[in-house]
């Protein structure tokens, strides 16, 4: 879905450019221009970046960014997809990479969802998702230094993790879309809503 509207721009861009070079007035030739030009190479980024430009593993990918060349990533794996992430001054940055045969690509980031559930005091969720695809990530963060029982109604297996400074971080992928999808904490029950 994603790679069509970014072929629609980037032939919406070339009828712009064309209908610059048939235009004969002079001032709105050259705004027509610039937009033709914005177009275009916004579109032409993300086509080259969806179609050439792959890595050899989901650390690689993440690093690619040069904003997080000096961050150590973490990396959980979907059946598509890969969750990837690193702590920068306490901020988190992510990226969900997608599998192209045995290769990795960022693709469209504007695909990527993210939403946030405050279940208790002290007590977060996050869901990420990509998509088009099936692969869901459920990050819990508890801000506390005692061990938590964590799972959820579809049996994934949650691992702790470095993700936030002062808190116990537990993480977890599963596959598919579940409307009745919760995750317990200590024997109680959050439902989290999962969408695409």
């Amino acid at each position: 879905m994603n790679q069509l509207l970014f072929i629609i721009l980037f032939i919406l861009g070339l009828s712009l450019l064309a209908f610059f070079f048939l235009k004969k007035k002079a001032g709105t030739k050259s705004a027509i221009f610039a937009v033709a030009c914005i177009i275009l190479v916004g579109a032409a980024y993300f086509l080259v970046q969806n179609f050439l430009i792959s890595y050899s593993s989901p650390e690689e990918a993440f690093l690619s960014n040069p904003a997080y060349r000096n961050l150590s990533p973490e990396v959980i794996s979907g059946d598509e997809t890969a969750l990837v992430f690193g702590m920068d001054h306490g901020k988190l940055n992510f990226v969900i990479v997608e599998k192209a045969s045995q290769r990795w690509k960022i693709g469209n980031t504007f695909s990527t969802k993210m939403n946030n559930y405050s279940l208790t005091d002290g007590c977060f969720a996050t869901v990420y998702h990509k998509a088009g695809t099936q692969d869901y990530y459920i990050m819990v963060s508890i801000r506390s230094d005692e061990e938590h029982e964590i799972c959820d109604n579809v049996g994934s297996s949650f691992i702790e993790t470095t993700a936030f400074e002062g808190a116990k971080n537990y993480i977890t992928h599963f596959s598919g879309n579940r409307e009745d999808y919760r995750v317990s904490i200590d024997g109680k029950d959050y439902p989290l809503i999962l969408n695409d």
